[in-house]
């Protein structure tokens, strides 16, 4: 913190979800933050009102939300980093090597020429600090073979509709 010039620490204005899991989240943060002389303060709003103030009105300095994972790896990396994408709120290329990087995770013909694509898209990212995950929560679903009706949504996302138990 010293090195760069906020050894004194800083305020750090974040928008984040005001549902129970979220608040807690940023509670630990809070906490965690503090630590190091960064003192966070949330605004919270709904899911689409607070993605809606930090991507478009660019309220706070940082966003803490969730993203479910897609089909296609290199459909994450498209939609956190394109430049057209509602979730890069600067809507700039910070990297100009990360598109072309980009193109070959969905061009690639092989699955090592795809891997090293992957690699070096990848390497792009966390060199230069374009997103910086702070943790990880994995969603399991499971039920009872009584179940019926019930579809897995590859977003992470399913849907119950016309989920019933068998009699």
């Amino acid at each position: 913190m010293r090195e760069a010039g906020v050894g004194g620490g800083f305020e750090l204005a974040a928008m984040g979800w005001n549902d129970q899991k979220a608040v807690q989240r940023q509670e630990i943060l809070i906490e965690q933050f503090s630590r190091v002389g960064i003192k966070t303060r949330f605004e919270r709003a709904s899911v689409a009102d607070s993605t809606n103030l930090f991507m478009t009105e660019k309220r706070g300095n940082a966003y803490l939300g969730a993203f479910t994972g897609r089909p296609d790896p290199s459909q994450v990396f498209q939609r956190l980093f394109d430049p057209k994408s509602v979730v890069n709120a600067g809507r700039v290329d910070v990297v100009p090597e990360r598109a072309a990087a980009q193109i070959a995770t969905q061009t690639a013909q092989t699955i090592p020429e795809r891997q090293a694509a992957f690699i070096k898209l990848q390497k792009l990212v966390s060199d230069n600090a374009l997103c910086v995950p702070i943790t990880v929560q994995h969603d399991v679903t499971a039920f009872s073979n009584k179940v019926e009706g019930f579809r897995p949504n590859l977003t992470g996302k399913p849907k119950f509709e016309n989920v019933r138990l068998k009699a």
